[in-house]
Protein backbone atom coordinates (compact mmCIF):
# COMPACT_ATOMS: atom_id res chain seq x y z
CA UNK A 1 0.00 0.00 0.00
CA UNK A 2 2.86 2.40 0.83
CA UNK A 3 4.40 1.77 -2.61
CA UNK A 4 1.15 2.65 -4.37
CA UNK A 5 0.79 5.90 -2.41
CA UNK A 6 4.43 6.82 -3.07
CA UNK A 7 4.05 6.13 -6.79
CA UNK A 8 0.84 8.19 -6.92
CA UNK A 9 2.54 11.08 -5.12
CA UNK A 10 5.52 10.91 -7.48
CA UNK A 11 3.21 10.84 -10.52
CA UNK A 12 1.35 13.89 -9.20
CA UNK A 13 4.63 15.75 -8.66
CA UNK A 14 5.88 14.90 -12.15
CA UNK A 15 2.53 15.86 -13.64
CA UNK A 16 2.64 19.24 -11.88
CA UNK A 17 6.15 19.96 -13.15
CA UNK A 18 5.29 18.97 -16.69
CA UNK A 19 2.50 21.54 -16.87
CA UNK A 20 4.40 24.62 -15.72
CA UNK A 21 3.67 27.66 -17.83
CA UNK A 22 5.26 30.97 -18.66
CA UNK A 23 3.87 33.78 -16.50
CA UNK A 24 3.11 37.12 -18.16
CA UNK A 25 2.89 40.41 -16.26
CA UNK A 26 3.12 44.19 -16.61
CA UNK A 27 6.00 44.43 -14.10
CA UNK A 28 9.22 42.68 -13.11
CA UNK A 29 8.68 40.44 -10.10
CA UNK A 30 11.40 40.79 -7.45
CA UNK A 31 14.89 42.17 -7.96
CA UNK A 32 17.06 40.50 -10.56
CA UNK A 33 20.38 41.14 -12.27
CA UNK A 34 20.45 41.83 -16.00
CA UNK A 35 22.15 38.96 -17.85
CA UNK A 36 22.06 40.62 -21.27
CA UNK A 37 19.96 42.65 -23.67
CA UNK A 38 19.43 41.36 -27.19
CA UNK A 39 18.16 43.46 -30.09
CA UNK A 40 16.13 41.76 -32.80
CA UNK A 41 15.04 43.25 -36.11
CA UNK A 42 12.19 41.88 -38.17
CA UNK A 43 11.38 43.12 -41.67
CA UNK A 44 7.91 42.74 -43.12
CA UNK A 45 6.35 43.87 -46.37
CA UNK A 46 2.85 45.24 -46.81
CA UNK A 47 1.74 44.54 -50.39
CA UNK A 48 -1.09 47.07 -50.29
CA UNK A 49 -2.29 49.57 -47.76
CA UNK A 50 -5.14 47.17 -46.92
CA UNK A 51 -5.41 43.45 -47.79
CA UNK A 52 -3.58 41.13 -48.32
CA UNK A 53 -0.52 41.63 -46.15
CA UNK A 54 2.60 39.51 -46.52
CA UNK A 55 5.23 39.46 -43.81
CA UNK A 56 8.78 38.18 -43.97
CA UNK A 57 10.98 37.58 -40.95
CA UNK A 58 14.32 36.13 -41.96
CA UNK A 59 15.81 35.96 -38.47
CA UNK A 60 13.17 34.05 -36.48
CA UNK A 61 10.11 31.88 -36.90
CA UNK A 62 7.21 33.87 -38.23
CA UNK A 63 3.68 33.32 -39.43
CA UNK A 64 1.69 35.23 -42.04
CA UNK A 65 -1.47 36.28 -40.26
CA UNK A 66 -4.77 37.48 -41.68
CA UNK A 67 -5.73 41.05 -40.90
CA UNK A 68 -9.31 41.62 -39.76
CA UNK A 69 -9.37 45.42 -39.58
CA UNK A 70 -9.78 45.53 -35.81
CA UNK A 71 -7.46 47.02 -33.24
CA UNK A 72 -4.78 44.86 -31.60
CA UNK A 73 -4.27 42.79 -34.72
CA UNK A 74 -1.05 40.81 -34.84
CA UNK A 75 1.28 41.92 -37.60
CA UNK A 76 4.17 39.52 -37.08
CA UNK A 77 5.20 37.04 -34.40
CA UNK A 78 8.65 35.79 -33.45
CA UNK A 79 9.43 33.26 -30.74
CA UNK A 80 12.14 32.07 -28.39
CA UNK A 81 12.43 29.76 -25.38
CA UNK A 82 13.81 31.33 -22.24
CA UNK A 83 15.76 29.82 -19.37
CA UNK A 84 13.75 28.38 -16.48
CA UNK A 85 13.12 31.02 -13.83
CA UNK A 86 14.52 33.90 -15.87
CA UNK A 87 12.37 36.94 -16.52
CA UNK A 88 12.39 38.82 -19.82
CA UNK A 89 11.36 42.34 -20.75
CA UNK A 90 10.52 43.50 -24.28
CA UNK A 91 10.58 47.11 -25.39
CA UNK A 92 12.36 49.91 -27.22
CA UNK A 93 10.40 49.39 -30.44
CA UNK A 94 11.81 51.40 -33.36
CA UNK A 95 10.04 51.41 -36.73
CA UNK A 96 11.73 52.35 -40.00
CA UNK A 97 10.37 52.31 -43.51
CA UNK A 98 6.83 52.60 -44.82
CA UNK A 99 5.20 52.36 -41.37
CA UNK A 100 7.69 54.47 -39.43
CA UNK A 101 5.00 56.80 -38.06
CA UNK A 102 2.41 54.16 -37.15
CA UNK A 103 1.30 53.48 -33.59
CA UNK A 104 2.52 49.89 -33.22
CA UNK A 105 3.26 47.99 -30.00
CA UNK A 106 5.50 45.09 -29.05
CA UNK A 107 4.49 42.60 -26.34
CA UNK A 108 4.82 39.01 -25.11
CA UNK A 109 2.16 36.34 -25.54
CA UNK A 110 1.72 32.60 -25.13
CA UNK A 111 0.60 32.23 -28.76
CA UNK A 112 0.73 34.01 -32.11
CA UNK A 113 -2.84 35.26 -32.23
CA UNK A 114 -3.68 36.74 -28.83
CA UNK A 115 -2.16 40.12 -27.99
CA UNK A 116 -3.75 40.22 -24.54
CA UNK A 117 -3.39 43.85 -23.40
CA UNK A 118 -0.23 44.28 -25.46
CA UNK A 119 0.92 47.46 -23.75
CA UNK A 120 0.87 45.69 -20.39
CA UNK A 121 2.39 42.27 -21.16
CA UNK A 122 6.00 43.39 -21.50
CA UNK A 123 7.43 40.99 -18.87
CA UNK A 124 7.41 37.20 -18.79
CA UNK A 125 8.83 34.65 -16.34
CA UNK A 126 10.00 31.61 -18.30
CA UNK A 127 9.31 28.00 -17.40
CA UNK A 128 12.19 26.94 -19.66
CA UNK A 129 10.06 24.82 -21.99
CA UNK A 130 7.16 26.74 -23.54
CA UNK A 131 7.77 29.18 -26.38
CA UNK A 132 7.55 32.88 -25.64
CA UNK A 133 6.09 34.83 -28.55
CA UNK A 134 6.96 38.43 -29.28
CA UNK A 135 4.03 40.08 -31.04
CA UNK A 136 4.20 43.21 -33.12
CA UNK A 137 0.68 44.65 -33.24
CA UNK A 138 -1.13 47.46 -34.99
CA UNK A 139 -2.63 48.81 -31.79
CA UNK A 140 -5.07 51.36 -33.17
CA UNK A 141 -6.45 49.37 -36.09
CA UNK A 142 -6.06 52.17 -38.63
CA UNK A 143 -4.11 49.99 -41.03
CA UNK A 144 -0.60 50.00 -42.41
CA UNK A 145 1.08 51.73 -45.32
CA UNK A 146 2.19 49.69 -48.32
CA UNK A 147 5.92 48.96 -48.45
CA UNK A 148 8.74 47.46 -46.45
CA UNK A 149 9.07 48.16 -42.73
CA UNK A 150 11.80 47.12 -40.32
CA UNK A 151 10.86 46.86 -36.65
CA UNK A 152 13.66 46.61 -34.08
CA UNK A 153 13.04 45.81 -30.42
CA UNK A 154 15.10 44.63 -27.47
CA UNK A 155 14.60 41.73 -25.07
CA UNK A 156 16.31 42.06 -21.69
CA UNK A 157 17.12 38.84 -19.78
CA UNK A 158 16.93 39.01 -15.97
CA UNK A 159 18.59 36.17 -14.02
CA UNK A 160 16.52 34.29 -11.46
Amino acid sequence: MKKIIAIAALAAAVSTCAHAENTFSPTLVGTHDVVNTTAHAVTFNVNTAYHPLTFVDTATDSTDLAQDGSANRVVVASKFTGENGHQYEVGNLILNGANKNRNMKVSFSSDITTPNQPTEQIFVKSDGTASIYVLLTDDNGTGLQAGSTTATYTVTDYAA
